[in-house]
């Protein structure tokens, strides 16, 4: 037995965005995940600040193995890729924790 479902015209467009924006998600987390394993290693930087020495994340460019802070690498992401600031915030934080699974990220952030 065969069941129609009715829906609005705005309902669809509804449902038709939110599959295309959690399509559009795990394409841009694979993206740029693959990005930052081509051309990035984790790492930690000591830095002097005062009279103590302190550890912050950085990342390290594999080709020169220069550090790069993470505002800087935002910065440069950014002008790469049309997507939202928190969105390649997160991509980042879980990246760099390697919380990154079937391209999802470990929480829901808009695209755009």
């Amino acid at each position: 037995m065969k069941r129609k479902l009715i829906i609005s015209e705005t309902q669809y467009k509804k449902l038709t965005q939110l599959l295309t924006e959690t399509e559009y998600s795990e394409v841009m987390v694979k993206e740029i995940a693959d990005d930052l394993t081509a051309n990035y290693d984790r790492a930690m930087e000591t830095y002097e600040d005062g009279n103590d020495f302190r550890k912050r994340k950085v990342f390290q460019n594999k080709i020169n193995e220069e550090p790069i802070t993470p505002h800087n690498l935002l910065e440069y992401l950014k002008g790469k890729y049309d997507v939202n600031e928190e969105f390649l915030k997160q991509v980042m934080n879980d990246w760099s924790a390697g919380k990154i699974k079937d391209n999802r990220l470990s929480k829901n952030v808009a695209v755009r």
